[in-house]
């Protein structure tokens, strides 16, 4: 569904997500071998997380880190070797994800505890109720990251390209920032999972506050690295000295805030993986969703394009500031 309406509706889709007249052509190229692969996509996202909660989270790894370990390779021959440019960088990111793909059902049906097949495949409305309800804060949290880079793109728009440039490329860093503890709330929620379905919620509350304070130590060890050596990272992706203003400016901002999110994460997989649906979906929302939209739409009027590049963290500070409440309540109810 995504590939078909994506391809069918492409051109007025990146000018709507707030590409330029001059970046939607490139925009337009690089999308359309991804959205080609976009089955391939959501069935290595499906295998990966079935992987990880049967135990088998190293066979996961293998198929991601294999197809993104084969994109470094790929990425440059296509975009420079076969002359490609950016329809080569789609295209590989492409291929590899669709070798992702082919790894992690090889390996699912190899090693895991569940072995696939179509026969099984049985519609159980109760279970299809169950997993949406459980995996509805992930898509709310993934959901609201592409309508905060629309967001940022359509705010950023009346400054230029140099400020489009900019903020992509912050939030590219962020993004991998961030992931790092992504990763860590997501080998955090099988251990949340089991214990509190076993009723041993001091073991809950300790495996959350170790979350908390290692994701925390890491945050400040990333972003002092991330401020330090902003410029130089921002040049990587483009050394346009308008570009590198508004990266850096931005990066700096949010490396002051960004301490913050170890706490609002692990509270909100936390309350996911504890079944309170509600509250993990309204925190999901927060951050870059209900909070970051609004911001990012309305400070760019007040303090121009330091609003854009500020907006982000005076959304982790709101986000900080409603999560409190709640964890205080979750963590007193598992006394």
């Amino acid at each position: 569904v995504i590939a078909t309406i994506g391809l069918l509706t492409l051109r007025p889709l990146v000018v709507m997500l707030g590409s330029t007249s001059t970046i939607a052509p490139y925009a337009v190229q690089y999308l359309t071998p991804l959205l080609v692969a976009a089955p391939c996509v959501c069935g290595s996202f499906a295998l990966n997380g079935l992987l990880r909660y049967q135990g088998q989270s190293a066979f996961g790894m293998i198929g991601l880190v294999s197809g993104a370990l084969l994109n470094f390779l790929l990425a440059p021959l296509f975009i420079f070797v076969a002359g490609l440019g950016i329809f080569g960088a789609g295209l590989a990111t492409a291929i590899c994800q669709t070798v992702s793909f082919t790894i992690l059902t090889t390996m699912s049906r190899k090693f895991g505890v569940m072995k696939l097949s179509l026969r099984n495949c049985k519609p159980d409305m109760l279970l299809m109720r169950e997993v949406a309800g459980g995996g509805l804060p992930s898509l709310i949290r993934q959901g609201a990251g592409s309508i905060s880079v629309t967001c940022v793109n359509i705010a950023a728009n009346p400054f230029g390209d140099a400020a489009i440039a900019g903020m992509a490329i912050v939030m590219r860093i962020m993004l991998g920032a961030n992931s790092v503890i992504v990763g860590l709330g997501q080998g955090f929620q099988p251990v949340c999972g089991y214990n509190y379905g076993a009723g041993l919620f001091a073991r809950v509350k300790e495996g959350y506050w170790f979350c908390v304070r290692l994701a925390t130590c890491v945050f400040v060890a990333l972003a002092a690295l991330l401020w330090i050596f902003a410029p130089q990272l921002v040049e990587i992706f483009r050394s346009d000295p308008a570009v590198v203003a508004v990266g850096v400016a931005a990066l700096h901002i949010q490396c002051c805030t960004v301490i913050l999110n170890g706490f609002n994460m692990m509270g909100n997989m936390m309350t996911q993986t504890m079944g309170r649906t509600g509250i993990a979906s309204f925190l999901a929302l927060c951050r870059q969703g209900l909070f970051l939209a609004p911001i990012v739409l309305i400070l760019p009027m007040i303090f121009g394009v330091l609003g854009v590049e500020m907006a982000q963290s005076v959304s982790d500070v709101l986000t900080f500031v409603v999560t409190i409440p709640f964890m205080r309540r979750i963590l007193h109810e598992l006394r």
